[in-house]
């Protein structure tokens, strides 16, 4: 695949990924709004849906800066995944730490 076209497809897909990110976050500051609807259970499944569209842009993310884009660096898409997840439901201001232990693996 041509450089360029690899640095294209990877510039669209992140950014659809950003705006599916963004919507998802202003729907559930809609719902916040509005007394009406058990706004945690709603807000719950917003951030469980904004929280698989991180983790598919950390996939893809680290496909594109793979040498081969057939492999994923499991390793380092975990450590990704868990920092944003720690970062989302706000686990860093718990004092909370996690400690990964992961050797590095390459998935086809």
């Amino acid at each position: 695949m041509r450089k360029y076209a690899k640095k294209e497809i990877h510039h669209r897909i992140k950014n659809n990924l950003q705006v599916v990110s963004s919507l998802l976050d202003l729907q559930a500051e809609k719902f916040t709004e509005n007394k009406i609807c058990n706004t945690s259970k709603v807000l719950k499944a917003f951030r469980d849906s904004q929280n698989r569209v991180i983790s598919m842009a950390l996939i893809h993310e680290e496909l594109y800066e793979s040498r081969d884009i057939n492999t994923l660096n499991f390793a380092a898409y975990l450590k990704k995944l868990t920092k944003e997840l720690f970062r989302c439901y706000n686990v860093e201001t718990s004092g909370a730490h996690l400690v990964l232990e992961i050797e590095k693996k390459n998935l086809p």
